[in-house]
Order: C-alpha cells, then structure tokens, then sequence
C-alpha cells in the first residue's frame, strides 16, 4: 500500500495543480496512519523573521501546507480550512503538541513583513501555526523531493502565476509523513483532524 502511494504521489512538475490533485490522494481509512516517507532536515524563516526548522517541530504533530499570498485561486480556501482546522485543534487536549506550518512557494514576494501581516489578518496564533519563507530553491526543493508535491511557474495565469499543490499534509514528531489530505473540502478537513488525532495517540501519555 506504502509503495502504490508513493508511486502515486510521484508527480510531474510540469501537471498543474489541478491534475495532481487526481493523482495524490489518502490512504484507506484503516484505523492506522501509515508512514509514508520520511522529510529531510530544513531551517527556514518564520514571519518574525526567526529561524524555523524541522528541530523546532521535533516531537511534534505537525499539519502542513504549501501556499503564497498572492494567490487568488486555491491559496484562499487553503487558508480558510487551516483557519478552521486551528479552530478545532486548539480545543484538543494535546494542543500544545500540534503546529501548523504553512510555506511560501513565492518567497521573494512573502518576505516575514508580508507573512506577518497575512498572519495577523488570518487570526494565527504564532505560537502554533508558523509561516515559513526562505530561498525559492529549497523550498520547491522541499515540496518536490521531500513532500513530493509539484510547485512551478505557471505563466499566463494571473490568479496563479506558480502552480502548486493544495493538499494538508499531516507528518509526526519524527518527520515523517503520515497522510495526505484534500485542502479544498469539508472531508479533507475532517480527515485531517482525525489524522492528527491518530498521531497524537502515538505519542507518550502526559
């Protein structure tokens, strides 16, 4: 099952991001999260300007996506179920083990002032959900062979003028990746939640 997923999420970076999204999909609802892969080490810069990485979410259960702000095709609803997902996370009782990370495919443009700001406006609560910024290239580095997820330019599109893709992925405090989500629906959505429910349930008691 791990090995036909993983062929699955092995995507083109020349598809647009609507055609991945046929492609790459969750697993069976087997009561299990599986792992998937497992994502390289990564320093990036938050929206204050700090750095960021994969030892600040060491032991945590981390939601991620891949977004920019000016956006204005599937980055809004994007945003909005992360929005809704913090709504519903922060009354988990392991709250203070979950992150929300969201990443800029066009850093150049979403420098931290920038992030902040679409931060502040989107009500994120900074201790948990972080958007990350950094060099073009290890972040679509990152999408493409670490989260294998496609990102590229898409020119001729003015409300998306880069493609990428708009899945919730959930990874553990190991970083390893532990389900693939759909980032556009309500099902996504509560698939997400109860992925990160099973993960937390891995982690040791309090």
């Amino acid at each position: 099952m791990v090995l036909i997923v993983l062929i699955a999420l092995t995507v083109s970076c020349d598809q647009t991001e609507e055609e991945s999204v046929a492609r790459v999909g969750a697993p069976p609802d087997t009561g299990e999260m599986p792992v998937l892969l497992t994502l390289p080490p990564f320093v990036l810069t938050d929206q204050n300007g700090l750095p960021f990485g994969t030892n600040e979410l060491l032991g945590k259960v981390w939601v991620a996506n891949f977004i920019f702000t000016r956006c204005r095709a599937t980055c809004p609803v994007q945003t909005a179920q992360m929005v809704r997902l913090q709504e519903q996370l922060q009354d988990h009782s392991r709250w203070d083990d979950i992150r929300l990370i969201s990443l800029s495919v066009d850093p150049g443009h979403d420098q931290p002032a920038v992030l902040r700001d679409y931060a502040k406006d989107k009500g994120a609560n900074e201790q948990h959900w972080r958007f990350l910024t950094g060099e073009r290239d290890n972040i679509w580095q990152l999408s493409k062979d670490g989260f294998k997820l496609p990102v590229g330019d898409n020119p001729g599109n003015d409300n998306m003028p880069l493609f990428h893709a708009s899945h919730i992925v959930v990874v553990d405090g190991q970083r390893r990746v532990r389900g693939y989500f759909d980032g556009l629906t309500d099902e996504g959505l509560e698939q997400t939640v109860q992925g990160v429910g099973k993960v937390l349930e891995e982690l040791t008691p309090r």
